[in-house]
């Protein structure tokens, strides 16, 4: 699965390996897409849309305080910061 840390070791990947509802591509992971997961798995979606709203917020308190201490390379790091502000559900949250 492709994902933050993995992008800047597979050039021109953008998609994840297996689908997070009905798609690959965390371009279009949204909230709509996880209310969709939570239908198909049967969730309820409050907790389904809760949890990723507290993930993002627990992602950018921790990233913001930590990333110059994790034993990342700098074009890790300078991708995750790329990437981050194309997927929907983190500028939804």
């Amino acid at each position: 699965m492709t994902c933050f840390s993995t992008i800047p070791h597979i050039p021109g990947e953008d998609t994840a390996a297996l689908n997070y509802s009905r798609t690959k591509k965390m371009a279009q992971l949204d909230t709509d897409e996880l209310r969709h997961l939570a239908a198909k798995a049967l969730l309820p979606e409050k907790l389904v849309i809760d949890t990723a709203s507290e993930t993002v917020e627990r992602f950018r308190q921790v990233w913001e305080r930590e990333k110059a201490h994790l034993p990342l390379a700098p074009t890790v790091v300078k991708t995750v910061e790329a990437q981050v502000p194309t997927v929907p559900l983190f500028r939804e949250s």
